[in-house]
């Protein structure tokens, strides 16, 4: 099966598409998921690309956002949207800032689907903060085992393999699975990354799909980790996997002071 990262567009110069036995994907959706409350998640960001939504982040300070290194290789720039329910409708809770300092971390090489899948986004001047628009707290360093946990992502990835970017934010409930059961599926996974399962009894096939990339993924109202891949049958039940927030605690405090 095929290994993909789960951005929706094509990323500033290249889309990753890796042909391997195991499933992976870089595009990402969430599925399986409901409508989010609008503005009930105001952390939510989304990154864009000409006016084009392809990865979402989430905001940790008034100064960064928090996203996957896949979705910003080699940028030169990008626009990120907060306070947003329906992206392409212009909303008065919205506001949007384009930024070209982008810092990837320095061990990600963008040649494959790999861990240090990390990034911060600097806003140039303080991000205005409302009632839809809110950092989120961070993990600390190395804390916890969420195994066996229930954890919410977000993200207005496609809700099908086939189907499109979703125009209202989504949220869907996953389970944390061990890293040595996700090993099952996914040939490189390690400490610095979190896995869910891929389905439920109740609506079957859940998780993360095209365009969900560098989403939030959430536990009692703190930012555990980031979307990263994911399978390309994104419908059929395999894992999700993302960056691990807490094991690269050290690499943000370093970069953004948070």
């Amino acid at each position: 099966m095929n290994y993909i990262f789960l951005f929706y567009y094509l990323s500033c110069a290249l889309a990753y598409n890796f042909n391997r036995p195991t499933p992976r994907s870089d595009k990402l959706y969430v599925v399986g998921g409901v409508e989010v409350s609008p503005h009930s998640l105001p952390y939510q960001a989304a990154i864009l690309v000409d006016d084009t939504y392809f990865c979402g982040g989430a905001v940790i300070s008034n100064r960064y956002v928090i996203t996957a290194a896949h979705c910003v290789w080699d940028c030169r720039f990008v626009q990120v949207l907060l306070g947003a329910h329906k992206w392409r409708v212009r909303e008065t809770t919205q506001r949007n800032f384009y930024s070209n300092t982008i810092i990837i971390h320095e061990n990600y090489t963008g040649q494959k689907v790999e861990d240090n899948d990390i990034a911060l986004i600097k806003s140039p001047m303080s991000i205005p903060f409302s009632s839809s628009i809110k950092s989120i707290a961070l993990p600390d360093d190395g804390c916890c085992n969420f195994t066996g946990s229930t954890a919410m992502l977000s993200g207005w990835g496609y809700t099908s393999t086939n189907g499109g970017i979703s125009s209202v934010l989504r949220k869907v409930y996953l389970q944390v699975e061990s890293l040595a059961w996700c090993a099952k599926y996914f040939s490189y996974v390690n400490k610095s990354q979190i896995c869910t399962k891929g389905t439920d009894s109740i609506t079957g096939s859940v998780g993360a799909c095209y365009g969900d990339s560098g989403g939030p993924l959430v536990k009692s109202d703190v930012l555990i980790g980031v979307v990263s891949f994911g399978s390309d049958a994104c419908d059929m039940g395999y894992p999700s996997v993302y960056t691990n927030i807490s094991y690269h605690r050290d690499w943000i405090r370093k970069h953004s002071g948070v």
